[in-house]
This record gives C-alpha cells, structure tokens and sequence, in this order.
C-alpha cells in the first residue's frame, strides 16, 4: 500500500478530518490531502508524530510493514481526543494542565 493511502486509512480509522490531523501535526490540511493524494510526501517528523498518534511503527507508515506489527499499546479514542484537545488549547490552559499532571 502506497504512503498515501496508509495515512488515509490511519486518519479514518481513528475518525479524524484532514483539519484535525493537520492540526496535531502543526501543517495545514492542504499538506495531508497533498500526502493522501500522493502528490508529495511527509516530512520524517510529521510521520514520526502518526506514528504515536495511531500506535503504529515509522515502517508501517511509509509502506514497509503490514498492519499486523502494531507498538505493545495503542492509542485509544479517548486519548486521541484528549492530544487534540491539548493542542487546541491556550498556552494557559495547557499549563494548568501541565500542573495538574505534575501533581
């Protein structure tokens, strides 16, 4: 399966926009529609942030592993929307969080 359509299928699967994903990984949703289209390909850091995203390997993500090799864990739902929400949030916020966490 071609980079591209790898991404597609992670960013579905866990029921994600192309602005959501963008979001996460600080591009633009232009950027993810170009990598899902094949037209371009991913910097190393952003297939780097997918791969903690959906809990898969670097490999898998650009084509050199089958979806059988996931990491030990996954990330769930929950703390996907949880990541989202963090990088939405204002720097204030998310020192209170960050607070809180340290606690």
């Amino acid at each position: 399966m071609e980079i591209g359509a790898i991404i597609k299928k992670l960013r579905e699967e866990h029921g994600m926009s192309q602005e959501e994903l963008a979001k996460y990984l600080g591009v633009t949703y232009q950027a993810v529609s170009t990598w899902e289209t094949g037209k371009r390909l991913p910097r190393m850091g952003s297939i780097e942030k997918m791969s903690l995203l959906f809990g898969v390997t670097k490999s898998y993500i650009i084509g050199e592993e089958d979806d059988s090799i996931y990491f030990e864990f996954k990330i769930t739902d929950e703390e996907q929307r949880l990541i989202i929400a963090y990088r939405k949030a204002t720097p204030e916020t998310r020192r209170n969080i960050q607070k809180i966490l340290s606690d």
